[in-house]
């Protein structure tokens, strides 16, 4: 089975896994609902919180959108006019955040059961917005998604995304750390990022900010963000 293949199976069998009971629990693979709820919350906080203001009507992509946790935020923070296309490769996932987005009134998004990688982004963008998925693809696959995501977006418009990151600065981290069930991601540094950052036509704006919710003196990795504007 090849890593794609493997990062299909594992993410199609989240949904009906009972280890994570809860939709929040599936999205940070914690077996405690309370403790994915307190976390969820307070990560979901701190992450829309690093987003520059928007023009009113803005045009925004999700990737890896999950079950959506993010998704109304978005759709707030486009206003009115503006729309928002969500994207993950998981149908249940989809489905979820469909029916929430319905419930909510939010006519102005569209979610997509696509894989990233392989997905043809709308044209003038103002915000990329994605949280954990560059750690499951390979380092040129994340080039080459960078590069699409930067030609997509419009003259300062803005890609915000977090990545579970090793400390230290070296660029690659050897070997793999897996989440149950075998499920392999790569923990790169901040450095590798900031150098694939390097070669878009743009500027970093938040220097790998560093997510309180999830800052632990104990842990070798850390939950990193950054923002990156377009010129």
């Amino acid at each position: 089975m090849n890593e794609d293949e493997l990062h299909k199976r594992y993410w199609d069998g989240v949904p009906q896994d009972p280890l994570y009971p809860s939709a929040m629990s599936k999205m940070l693979l914690m077996d405690d609902p309370a403790a994915a709820e307190r976390e969820g919350e307070a990560d979901t906080l701190e992450v829309l919180a690093l987003i520059p203001p928007l023009r009113t009507g803005a045009r925004i992509v999700e990737l890896a959108a999950g079950v959506g946790r993010f998704t109304p935020s978005l759709a707030a923070l486009a206003g009115a006019g503006g729309a928002v296309t969500s994207y993950d490769f998981v149908e249940e996932f989809c489905v979820q955040n469909r029916e929430t987005c319905r419930a909510l009134g939010l006519d102005q998004v569209e979610v997509r059961t696509e894989d990233a990688r392989s997905a043809v982004l709308p044209a003038d963008i103002d915000l990329v917005f994605a949280s954990w998925i560059m750690m499951y693809l390979s380092d040129e696959e994340v080039r080459t998604l960078l590069r699409g995501i930067a030609a997509a977006l419009v003259p300062g418009g803005f890609l915000v995304f977090r990545e579970s990151c090793i400390k230290g600065d070296a660029l690659h981290p050897g070997d793999w750390p897996r989440f149950p069930g075998e499920h392999p991601c790569r923990y790169r540094s901040a450095r590798w990022y900031f150098e694939a950052l390097a070669d878009l036509p743009g500027q970093v704006l938040t220097n790998a900010h560093v997510l309180q919710v999830w800052d632990d003196e104990s842990d070798p990795n850390a939950q990193l963000a950054w923002v990156w504007q377009r010129t």
